[in-house]
């Protein structure tokens, strides 16, 4: 069921929006099923919530996040990327939170799950915020605003010179992320579409998960070059033959050591 916003919900996006917990699992379980038809994760690490939702996600086993029912609740029932074998990115030096994990198992706190959540000494999101997405350095941590159903990116490396928001605002833990808020399916559309025009490129190079991209110039933009060419000759995208593309990838990759 849809949450009306509260009074301070957002004024950045053109419409303003109300959360809905069915609308950000569908977009999320969307957006990684569409990752499993590319020549990077598999499908079987895709995994959907039992009925009854995830069994460690709870109240008491996540009291020591300090989040608010309504995220346990959309934790407990959100799809997650199974990260036990393979580490995998799913944005430039971006990784998707396993809250069903190993990590995440028993006696939860901020402290025990290491960078899955966003830490450091002046680093503060209130009980209604949580990261679907976690960073390396240059990644990004994409936090999920469960009052008015907007996503905003935030990275360590970021500061703000130009806050938007007065302190005593309930959106104030903005002023530390960069960008601008948006709903959850239009940030998920315009990753998808980078990966559809080939600006990004999941494979595991040398048997380590990441995605590439280049821009002319860049060291490794020849690589990105021959990647975007055996892609393209697996049919992408209208005939794709994804294993067989999986294979010439994996050769490719094996011939440069």
């Amino acid at each position: 069921m849809p949450s009306e916003s509260p009074e301070g919900s957002d004024a950045e996006v053109d419409n303003p929006l109300t959360y809905n917990r069915d609308e950000i699992i569908t977009s999320l379980t969307e957006f990684y099923e569409f990752l499993s038809t590319l020549p990077y994760v598999e499908p079987a690490a895709v995994l959907t919530p039992p009925s009854a939702g995830w069994p460690n996600i709870t109240p008491e086993n996540f009291a020591g996040l300090h989040k608010n029912d309504e995220v346990i609740n959309l934790l407990k029932h959100l799809p997650y990327i199974d990260l036990s074998h393979h580490e995998y990115i799913i944005a430039p030096e971006t990784y998707p939170v396993d809250y069903r994990g190993e990590l995440f198992q028993r006696d939860v706190t901020v402290e025990s799950v290491g960078r899955s959540l966003p830490l450091g000494d002046d680093v503060a999101f209130p009980e209604w915020v949580i990261n679907l997405t976690y960073g390396s350095r240059d990644g990004t941590y994409v936090m999920l605003d469960t009052s008015d159903g907007t996503v905003t990116e935030y990275n360590i490396q970021y500061e703000n010179d130009d806050p938007q928001y007065d302190e005593d605002d309930p959106r104030s833990w903005r002023n530390q992320c960069e960008g601008e808020a948006m709903s959850l399916t239009e940030l998920l559309d315009d990753w998808r579409s980078k990966y559809f025009k080939l600006e990004w490129m999941g494979h595991s190079m040398n048997g380590w998960p990441t995605v590439m991209w280049a821009d002319r110039g860049d060291e490794n933009y020849e690589d990105v070059k021959e990647m975007r060419k055996i892609i393209r000759k697996h049919g992408w995208p209208s005939s794709f033959q994804r294993e067989a593309c999986q294979r010439a990838l994996r050769e490719w990759d094996q011939s440069k050591v």
